[in-house]
């Protein structure tokens, strides 16, 4: 999915936020954990040349007047994403699913193997933090959205607290194509709530284009 750069700000920082109790990211299974139940099929995810994302998954027609959707629980984070009033029409739908990178997410974009945050990093002021979350996120709209307000996107620990002192990123990713590699971009920063279950971003509306993008969540701790 392609962010215009006013979105992109809204989109493309969502890649990078992961944060930990102390000095660690929250790692609350081992990597060949079971896959949670999503609260949609995974085929409602999929999307053709990517990989797919094995954790919880919910497609939702968006609204005109704005469009809250949730993702049941998965590894210990439970996701909630508020959409702000748009031009959508009944046609638009959007689907969301997430993974932790430990096992969960199989398969290639466009034939090359899906590069785990940080590497590689597109942005001139580096990648800080270690990723703990990753979101396959595809607009279904011929001409994309045009959403006009505040996007909240927000992550809840369930079994550990995030760390009140780390700085969490939502990064983007770029490129993937025939030619090139996907690549990773951190873009909006966050920390958590004081009381460490919960992290909270905040993007302004712009337009949305079609397509599919790979976000990370990921923290840095000082």
């Amino acid at each position: 999915m392609r962010w215009p750069y006013g979105l992109a700000i809204f989109v493309s920082a969502l890649l990078i936020a992961g944060c930990a109790e102390s000095a660690s990211v929250p790692n609350t299974v081992p990597a060949n954990a079971a896959f949670a139940v999503p609260n949609s099929p995974a085929g409602d995810c999929a999307v053709a040349k990517y990989p797919t994302f094995h954790g919880a998954c919910t497609r939702v027609t968006l609204r005109e007047s704005g469009t809250t959707l949730a993702l049941v629980p998965y590894r210990g984070f439970q996701v909630t994403y508020a959409l702000p009033h748009s031009n959508a029409t009944h046609a638009d739908w959007l689907s969301i699913a997430d993974a932790t990178g430990h096992g969960d997410i199989t398969g290639t974009v466009n034939g090359k193997r899906f590069p785990k945050y940080p590497s590689p990093c597109y942005a001139s002021g580096g990648c800080p933090g270690k990723a703990f979350l990753y979101f396959l996120m595809d607009m279904h709209a011929k001409n994309g959205v045009q959403f006009n307000g505040q996007f909240t996107f927000t992550v809840t620990a369930a079994r550990k607290r995030f760390s009140t002192y780390a700085t969490c990123y939502y990064a983007g990713s770029y490129g993937g194509g025939p030619d090139d590699r996907l690549g990773w971009s951190p873009e909006v920063s966050a920390t958590p709530n004081p009381n460490g279950k919960s992290l909270p971003f905040t993007f302004t509306g712009g337009y949305w284009g079609p397509g599919a993008q790979i976000i990370a969540l990921a923290c840095d701790e000082p």
